[in-house]
């Protein structure tokens, strides 16, 4: 480990002791018929800590001006965690559902930063 990755380390754990929350993990695999099952192969993970960010609309902006322009970008919610908490890759289709009011989200990407964490896109399920 390099003192970088140590000194990273630290970073995300204070990231999580602040703004953290509790999800749990549950793999999800599509079958033939196109539904979206368990998926048996994969651990599931009962408690994640992570930070997590609502769907939002931004300001556009163009280029490098600061300047904005008409209309809106939207961005999906977002749950970041540290990789080494979940097994095996997340793939997309696979769930999370936030401990503290039990709403479900669907995996849409997973985006590792080549570092120590993984940001999840996530569309809420009804």
């Amino acid at each position: 480990m390099t003192m970088f990755d140590d000194v990273m380390r630290h970073v995300d754990a204070v990231i999580d002791d602040i703004y953290g929350e509790q999800f749990s993990y549950q793999p999800r695999r599509e079958t033939f018929g196109g539904e979206t099952v368990v998926d048996t192969d994969r651990d599931a993970v009962p408690s994640v800590l992570g930070v997590y960010s609502d769907a939002g609309q931004h300001q556009k902006t163009e280029g490098a001006s600061a300047e904005p322009i008409a209309g809106f970008a939207t961005s999906p919610a977002r749950f970041s965690y540290v990789t080494s908490q979940i097994p095996s890759p997340v793939q997309r289709l696979d769930r999370f559902i936030r401990l503290r009011d039990s709403a479900i989200y669907e995996v849409t990407a997973a985006l590792p930063d080549g570092i120590n964490r993984t940001s999840v896109e996530l569309v809420a399920l009804p």
